[in-house]
């Protein structure tokens, strides 16, 4: 079968030799006479004739059909030149080869070797089967020059750089290298290089006809250098920079300020705040690797230090030191070991010892320092005092008078009282003017010194001087006196006493007469007289026949006690009463008519009356009027606990009481005659609040006093205070 897949047979293939007995044979036909791969094998055709009698035979035969040629026919075109040309056929028994230059062969796998461009062409070959069937074929052989490989690229590199290579002369590229690096193109690149990938990488080069060629490169792969750098890293303005580095063969630096240096040490001198800032130095090693290394150096500012202080200063007063701020620490020193980390430390109580040079040690940043000082004068404070007055008596002028010899004066004291030179006077001086004295000298330095001068102005005592005249011979001469502390009488027949109240007994006519008596009170005196009758009486004592005492049950300010008295004897008194009544505490009201005495509006207490007739005759007589209740609503008290401590005194004493409600009240001290001699509260009174007033008695002659306490409302407590000397 042929290459097309069909195969046709004609009638003479198959006719032998047929005769006819009618005639000749005029035509011979087949059928089939056409046949494809399907009838691959034997196959029975009918062989017609015919004679021009149109008579007929037939027989049959049998056409093989052999299979379909399938023959190829191929090369390893392209061929370099020098190589060897392999031609290849298939699919026959047979083969006939015709080439270029004459060539010719059989076999179905002839070669040519030394390829030459003249080789070069078309390749004929006839393939024939086993069943004789034939075809042509024919292959193509190129032959091409041979390729050519290099690489470019460097030898070296460093660790972390980029490894770059180059082939050429190719149309494909095949690369292999360490650590089974493989690659297809022209150029490679590996990045970041490493020590591993250090090596030979070989390239295979093929060009467009199929030849190749290969070329190799050693690569090598430095590791960087271990580049450190030491030195300053914090200085002061003035100071050196020092900076090395280490771990290469050269080094190339750069600073802050724009400019560069070289080799591995390198030093600014008198360095500026400019030169803050990051030192880069860049190492190279034996291998040309790099490594850069930053390093910063901060140049601190030399502090600003000034010292100052308030000098001059007076002894007593404050040192105040100062120092500019902005600095991170301070250190001060000066006399007397004085030490301080402040900044602005002080000295309280400056002595002369303390002045000098006090010096500052400023501290700022980086531990940059700087000092100053400044001087500090401590001038002496004046020493001053006070002489002169300090105990006299009203009406007396005050002197005073002050360390002469400073160079201004000031003196303060009581009711606004001022003066400005050495010596101060006051004339006539009252008890107002009682005080403290102070007087504050300058001296030369400025400096101010003050002394005190206590003065006391005694009041002049008013004396009073009094007695039971007119009195009988043989009577007793009572005589009184009062505004005191101390008392000297004289009288007729060279008399004398020093008791405040003394008593001549038996009196004569010769005792009659004047009687003087000088008080003294704070070293102060008055006289005062009293005109003393000595009569011969006539008639009996003095005597109080009865007496009734009627309770006081009053619950307002005013009492309703009373004391009635029926007096007998003596030399009776010509008019409405017969006899003088003279009572103590003198707060009640007296009705006296012939012998008959009341005295009404009593609150509860002690009261004593002193009896005289018109003959010189006396008696003293004392009667105390209770309370009917305690002279309060009763569980309504508004104040009590009226009480007196020490009682009796000699002086001072404390008053109190207790008060149960916000009311007004007030509280007085009344003498034995019922003069006023103190008021120690006049106000509203807080609930449940306990008073106290400290109460000066010293002023007051020895005897009894009454405290009263007297509430709006009516309420009155009253107590006895006595002084006693």
């Amino acid at each position: 079968m042929g290459t097309g897949g069909t195969v046709s047979i004609t009638p003479a293939q198959v006719h032998g030799t047929s005769t006819d007995n009618c005639g000749t044979v005029n035509a011979v036909s087949v059928s089939p006479n056409s046949f494809t791969c399907s009838n691959t094998g034997n196959n029975t055709v009918l062989l017609t004739v015919s004679d021009a009698s149109g008579n007929t035979a037939n027989c049959t035969a049998t056409v093989t059909v052999g299979p379909l040629l399938s023959a190829t026919a191929s090369s390893n075109s392209p061929v370099c030149i020098g190589g060897t040309i392999n031609l290849t056929a298939t699919g026959g028994v047979a083969y006939s080869w015709s080439g270029p230059g004459g060539y010719t062969a059989s076999g179905a796998t002839p070669s040519r070797s030394g390829a030459t461009l003249a080789m070069g062409g078309t390749y004929m070959v006839t393939v024939t089967n086993s069943s004789g069937c034939s075809a042509v074929l024919s292959t193509v052989v190129s032959v091409t020059a041979t390729a050519a490989a290099s690489i470019t690229g460097n030898n070296s590199f460093c660790v972390g750089s980029t490894i770059s290579l180059t082939a050429s002369s190719g149309t494909s590229y095949s690369w292999s290298g360490p650590n089974g690096f493989t690659s297809a193109a022209a150029s490679i690149s590996l990045s970041p290089a490493t020590t591993a990938m250090a090596g030979t990488y070989t390239v295979t080069v093929s060009n467009g006809g199929g030849c190749t060629a290969s070329a190799s490169k050693t690569i090598t792969v430095s590791a960087a250098p271990n580049a450190t750098v030491s030195g300053s890293t914090s200085l002061c303005v003035g100071g050196t920079i020092t900076l090395t580095a280490s771990g290469g063969t050269s080094y190339t630096w750069s600073y802050p300020d724009g400019l560069t240096g070289s080799g591995s040490t390198i030093t600014r001198t008198g360095a500026t705040v400019a030169m803050s800032g990051v030192y880069t130095v860049t190492v190279t090693n034996a291998a040309g690797c790099t490594s850069v290394v930053t390093y910063p150096v901060v140049v601190n500012p030399i502090p600003s230090a000034t010292a100052s202080s308030n000098s001059p200063v007076c002894a007593g007063s404050t040192i105040n030191l100062s120092a500019p701020s902005g600095g991170t620490a301070y250190l001060w020193s000066g006399p007397n070991l004085f030490s301080s980390t402040l900044q602005n430390p002080t000295r309280p109580n400056a002595t002369t010892s303390m002045g000098g040079v006090y010096a500052v040690t400023v501290t700022g940043a980086g531990g940059c320092t700087a000092s100053a000082s400044t001087s500090v004068t401590v001038n002496a404070s004046p020493i001053v005092s006070v002489g002169g007055s300090s105990t006299l008596c009203a009406g007396a002028n005050i002197t005073l008078t002050a360390t002469a010899g400073f160079t201004s004066y000031s003196w303060t004291g009581p009711n606004g009282f001022s003066g400005n030179t050495a010596s101060v006077s006051i004339t006539g001086a009252s008890t107002a003017a009682s005080g403290i004295y102070t007087v504050t000298v300058t001296n030369a330095a400025g400096c101010t010194g003050s002394a005190i001068r206590n003065v006391t102005v005694n009041p002049v005592p008013v004396a009073t001087a009094g007695s039971n005249s007119p009195v009988c011979t043989g009577s007793s001469i009572n005589l009184t006196a009062s505004g005191g502390t101390s008392y000297s009488w004289s009288g007729p027949g060279g008399y004398v006493s020093a008791l405040q109240n003394p008593v001549r007994t038996s009196a004569t006519l010769a005792m009659g007469g004047t009687y003087t008596v000088t008080v003294s009170s704070g070293g102060c005196t008055a006289t005062a007289s009293t005109l003393v009758t000595v009569t011969s009486c006539g008639g009996t004592g003095l005597v109080v026949l009865t007496y009734s005492i009627t309770k006081n049950s009053s619950t307002t300010m005013f009492g309703n006690g009373s004391i009635t008295l029926n007096v007998s004897g003596g030399v009776p008194c010509t008019g409405a009463s017969a006899y003088n009544y003279t009572w103590s505490p003198a707060t009640g009201t007296l009705t006296a008519s012939g012998t008959t005495a009341t005295y009404s509006g009593l609150l509860a207490g002690t009261y004593t009356v002193t009896i005289t007739d018109c003959g010189g005759n006396s008696i003293v007589q004392t009667y105390v009027v209770p309370n009917v209740t305690r002279g309060f609503k009763t569980g309504g008290d508004l104040a009590s606990n009226l009480e007196a401590a020490p009682n009796p005194t000699s002086g001072m004493t404390t008053i109190s009481f207790t008060s149960y409600s916000d009311e007004q009240m007030q509280l007085k001290v009344y003498s034995v005659e019922g003069r006023e001699v103190g008021v120690l509260f006049n106000d509203t009174t807080v609930p449940d609040t306990i008073y106290e007033f400290a109460f000066d008695m010293n002023s007051l002659p020895s005897g009894t006093y009454y405290a009263v306490l007297e509430t709006q409302s009516g309420e009155r407590q009253q107590l006895r205070v006595m002084v006693v000397r």
